[in-house]
């Protein structure tokens, strides 16, 4: 088990969706996703955003609004590349799309499906 799994406690995918993040209104420029889980994602991009931030992530899955994952978010971890979110509310039609991103882009799927037993986002 590596170690980012022992810290966060839950699988991280590799996950290069398209995504949107908006952070008090306004939706940052540029934003590649680096992973997800079932408790948050890690963005890359070059804009500044403070620990402890409100967000709201969109994940574009298609062109209609019934294929988008809407997740309310708080930054937690800042680093060069970009910032880390966790998850602090979603709705169940979105969490379904999340939990089959983190399935299908897991190497390990197995190991994510014994994780979703645990309650998830708090």
């Amino acid at each position: 088990m590596n170690m980012d799994h022992e810290r966060r406690g839950r699988t991280r995918a590799v996950y290069h969706g398209r995504a949107e993040i908006w952070l008090e209104g306004a939706r940052l420029r540029e934003v590649v996703l680096r992973d997800i889980s079932i408790n948050g994602l890690f963005a890359e991009t070059e804009e500044k955003v403070k620990i402890g931030q409100p967000c709201e992530v969109v994940i574009l899955l298609g062109p209609s609004e019934d294929q988008t994952v809407r997740i309310e978010g708080q930054v937690s971890r800042l680093e060069t590349s970009g910032f880390a979110i966790n998850f602090k509310g979603i709705d169940p039609g979105s969490y379904t799309h999340l939990r089959n991103i983190v399935l299908y882009n897991a190497g390990e799927p197995e190991k994510v499906e014994a994780e979703l037993v645990r309650p998830g986002i708090k």
